[in-house]
Parts: C-alpha cells; structure tokens; sequence
C-alpha cells in the first residue's frame, strides 16, 4: 500500500513540476550569479556531450550520430557557454569544484577538444575532480593515458552488462561484447581514483541469471565501483524498445513484483563487497567519489544542449536541438528555454530527496535547509519514514535501511520518467 502510494505522489508531483517549467527572465538569473559577493560557495558543472557512434534505443538522452565537423562546432559553442557563466561568477564567491562529462559518449572528443577543456578545467580553474563517461569500444592504451594523465579522476564505463544475449538485444554488440568489455575495464584499472562500471536491469528479457553472471563479473574484475541503473522508459522510448524487445516491463507504479526481486538481488548480492553511495549506485569501501554530482553539490550548472542547471534556487533547462543551441550562443545568449523559481518548501524538498538518494543524510545540513515552521514538517516526515521502517539514524546522520533503499528506487524512478517524458516533448516541439 505505502510503495503504490509513494509512487502515485512522486508520479504526480513529477509531472506537475515539469509542466509549470516557463519561458525564463535571463536577467533575473544571471542576476542569481553576479549578485553573490562575500560568499564561498562551491558548484558542479555538468558538460553534455551528444554525440554517439549508435543512438541506442532505451536511451533518452539528447544526442546525435557522431560527425567530426559537427562535435567540432559543438565544442566551439560548448567554450562559449562556458565563458558567459565564467564571466558572470566573476568576483563572486562561487567556486567550480567539481566537472562531469556526459553523454553521449564525451570520449569521442578526445583529441584534441575534450582535453583541451579538461585541462582548463584543472589548471585555471582549479576544478578539483573531474568525471568522465565513456564506452568500451572507445578505450584503447593510449586514450587511457591521454584521459588519466589530464587529471580525470573518475573514468565510467558503459558496460550495460557482461551477457552477449543483453548486449545484442540493446543494440550495443556491433560495438563491444562481454569480453571486449572485460578488456577495456582491466586496462583502466589502477589509472584513475575511480573506475566505475555502468549497468542496466529490469530489462524485459533480463533474468536473474543475467544479474548473478554480472556481479559474479564485477567481483572478478575488483572494479571500485558500479553503478546499477534501471532501464526508464518514456512513451516513444518505450516504443522503440516494444519494437526491439517485444515487450517492455509494466509498472513504473503499478504493482511490480519481479522490479522488486531484481532490485532486492542486486542490493543484497553487492553488499558482501561493496557499500551504497548511492540507491543505485555501489562502491568499494574507502572510495569516496559517487555518480550523483547533485548529491555532493547544492548547485551545478549545465553546460551543453539539454543540460540542467540549478541556480540559487533556479531550476533552469537548457534547449534541446543541436541547432537552436548553436544559435543562442550565436547571438551571445544564455540557452535557457525553460525554468523555475522554486518556492522556499521546494527547493527543500529537492534536498531531502537527493539526500535520501545518497542514502545517508546529515542531520546539520539538512536542517539548515528546513527553517522554522518547515522544520517540524521535516521532522514528523523523517519520523513517518522511521516508523514504516525505511529510515534509521545514528547520532549525526539519518540512513536508509534495505526497505527505504526500494522505495527511494521507486520515487527516483518516476523523478527521471517524468524528466525523460519532458526531453522528448521539447525535441519534438524544438524547444
């Protein structure tokens, strides 16, 4: 009753969050960053990266067929992008700590574009950690060398999975099979502070022997991290993937008995060697850095066509098609086509739940997010949380047990159904 109850609120509250979204007031966000002398604030940077050499078909991302001389100007835009924000936290208090590269597949780029900006990254901005997405059969000696000796501390790797039968059904063996992928994973290792490993399931011709024959893969390769995503479709991606699977897994909030179970293996078999940072994701005891930069970070911004940011409590979105990208920053203009001012309660809403997302939350710092009248709501929610058996505390954190992990699964995937429903709506529409 409580998960069917919890999915219907995170459904509708999803979808009425993306739909208040409004045409932007540029000024009043740019404002949002120049205003802000005297602080110390530290920030994230998401890149996005567009281009792939296959549009796989589960994916809703923004992206493109790679073509050289189309990544080329992309990443001419991209630096122009990054300048206008550059040129607005200046003599501010706002820092970039951290960057992540995402996609798409950013390694495509690497020569010599993407290295080119990492390097700035590092050097002149004095970005701290630095994460990179990338495929197996994009990896290769040399590009491992280039990438680690660039200062990129966190490289991950879309395996997907380790099984060639999964591996075709998602249109991803043309480029790299399981042992392919095995290979590209041990070379990485030992390079970077983390190497993660991407994963997908719930899966509709995915059982759990594909799962034990994944893990039992990652225990052997002694990877620092994996990262476990659910498969969430939205309605054309589903679509796409009726066409190539047959069928497609019921119940993003409907009953869904075999989600559950998959998602109970998972937690369970990965736990006798690797702890949760986050609902989805699973490190080596001792690594620190996690997939979620929203996590860590109370405010990013996005670089890159479709890309996300949030801004002193602006919730902005950037546009969609490759060319109306171009021709904001034609024009000298921030490419935001879509936001939102969020209300004192939502954006403490949105902190608690990434909180719960990286399943453990400090008690100071959420706190602070909840002042006054807002506190004791938070309180009586935290202690409905305990008492349903999805919350646990110790003296400066609350946590969440295996039962509120499951839940928090649930929420977080009506959260990116809702968002990935809102990609296609604006690429459809060339917003």
């Amino acid at each position: 009753m409580i998960t069917g109850w919890l999915e219907a609120l995170a459904r509708r509250e999803s979808y009425r969050f993306y739909h208040r979204l409004a045409p932007p007031d540029l000024r009043l966000i740019k404002n949002e960053l120049t205003k802000r002398h005297g602080e110390d604030k530290k920030i994230a940077l998401y890149i996005h990266i567009p281009f792939c050499r296959t549009l796989c078909p589960y994916c809703s991302f923004v992206r493109y067929p790679y073509e050289e001389s189309a990544a080329w100007a992309y990443m001419k835009t991209l630096r122009k992008e990054l300048d206008l924000y550059l040129g607005l936290i200046r003599n501010t208090g706002v820092h970039i700590q951290s960057a992540y590269f995402g996609g798409g597949t950013p390694t495509l780029l690497t020569y010599p574009s993407l290295l080119d900006l990492i390097n700035e990254l590092r050097v002149h901005l004095k970005v701290k950690e630095i994460s990179v997405e990338t495929n197996p059969n994009d990896l290769d000696p040399q590009k491992i060398k280039d990438l680690a000796e660039s200062g990129v501390s966190r490289l991950s790797i879309g395996v997907q999975s380790f099984s060639d039968e999964i591996l075709h059904n998602l249109g991803r063996s043309a480029h790299h099979d399981s042992e392919s992928a095995k290979r590209a994973v041990i070379l990485t290792q030992g390079k970077f502070e983390t190497v993660n490993v991407d994963m997908i399931w719930d899966l509709p011709n995915q059982d759990q022997a594909h799962l034990e024959k994944d893990i039992q893969t990652i225990f052997e390769l002694d990877v620092d991290q994996v990262t476990f995503y659910p498969i969430v479709p939205s309605p054309n991606k589903k679509t796409l993937m009726e066409r190539q699977f047959h069928q497609i897994n019921q119940g993003l909030w409907q009953k869904n008995h075999r989600h559950r179970q998959a998602y109970e293996f998972i937690r369970e078999a990965l736990g006798k060697r690797y702890v949760p940072s986050t609902v989805w994701c699973f490190s080596k005891p001792g690594i620190l850095a996690i997939d979620e930069y929203a996590i860590d970070y109370e405010e990013y911004i996005g670089l890159g066509c479709g890309s996300i940011s949030i801004i002193n409590g602006y919730y902005t979105i950037n546009t969609f098609p490759l060319d109306k990208y171009h021709q904001f920053l034609a024009r000298g203009e921030l490419p935001i086509v879509r936001s939102r001012k969020l209300s004192g309660w939502e954006l403490s809403n949105y902190r608690l739940l990434t909180g719960l997302f990286g399943v453990r939350i400090n008690k100071q710092r959420i706190f602070r997010h909840f002042p006054g009248h807002r506190e004791k709501e938070l309180r009586w929610r935290l202690a409905l949380f305990k008492k349903l058996g999805c919350l646990a505390e110790s003296s400066n954190l609350f946590y969440l047990t295996p039962k509120g992990m499951y839940q928090v699964d649930l929420l977080m995937r009506q959260i990116f159904a809702g968002m990935n429903s809102l990609r296609e709506v604006c690429l459809e529409g060339g917003i």
